[in-house]
């Protein structure tokens, strides 16, 4: 009887330890201004262009959720979007350009304090990042609640000469972490703070937490070796190239 409960306690320790965490996370775009908070006239035009986009960003931050599985024996998160069919007058092509808003990459794995993006339109490589190389984080006083958590809100402070370029969708500009979540999580690259972030908010959305719960799903990364190794810096040179490849070909 002794040994059996020894084994029911070594066995509850074991789940218990190999517990990992799912993070529901929800983005709001940022609508784009128009004549009402504009000092430019605009013409009806371009008023109701505006305002077209603007009423599609809404419905797509209704409908796309970032699902993040952490495990924090290991200090490892991925990121996924939920799958969603083209609905509602929103285009595939509306629902990727969502996305590279939102977060930079819609697939993340982070492993050995890297964060390893997925590009959707350049498939062939990964970005692979560190925080320490393109900015150090700023810890306030300045406290909140998010879903019953203590959360801080904490600042990037970027190099020198590193500008602010590089920062759209990629380098947020505040995030609030809850330490009470001791693991790394989060809804984009950065994620080393002693807590999971739960609010990330960039200039173009702003992505916050609705759901924490403990699950047992496990993680499986993607290999490395099929793909490309690029840093953000190189991603960029390389995107720009792509987009003057692609209107190229329209001008002829």
């Amino acid at each position: 009887m002794k040994y059996y409960v020894i084994f029911l306690v070594l066995a509850f320790v074991q789940i218990t330890c190999s517990q990992n965490y799912e993070l529901i996370y929800k983005a709001d775009l940022k609508p784009f201004k128009g004549a009402s908070d504009s000092k430019n006239n605009l013409s009806a035009a371009q008023q109701a262009f505006i305002n077209k986009i603007n009423k599609k960003n809404a419905l797509m931050s209704d409908a796309l959720k970032i699902k993040v599985i952490a495990k924090p024996q290991e200090g490892s998160y991925q990121l996924r979007f939920n799958r969603l069919m083209p609905v509602d007058g929103l285009t595939q092509g509306d629902l990727k350009i969502a996305m590279i808003d939102i977060s930079a990459f819609a697939k993340i794995d982070y492993h050995n304090s890297t964060a390893y993006g997925y590009s959707i339109i350049l498939d062939s490589l990964v970005v692979a990042s560190k925080s320490q190389a393109y900015f150090d984080w700023e810890i306030t006083k300045d406290q909140k609640i998010i879903l019953g958590k203590m959360c801080y809100k904490a600042r990037p402070k970027l190099k020198k000469g590193l500008g602010r370029s590089i920062t759209n969708g990629y380098i947020p500009e505040e995030v609030w972490f809850a330490p009470v979540l001791n693991f790394r999580a989060s809804p984009a690259v950065f994620a080393d703070l002693p807590g999971a972030i739960l609010e990330y908010k960039t200039s173009r959305a702003t992505i916050r937490a609705i759901s924490v719960k403990e699950v047992t799903n496990n993680l499986e990364f993607e290999p490395l070796d099929t793909y490309k190794i690029v840093n953000y810096k190189q991603f960029k040179k390389l995107m720009k190239a792509h987009y003057k490849k692609i209107k190229s070909k329209i001008k002829r």
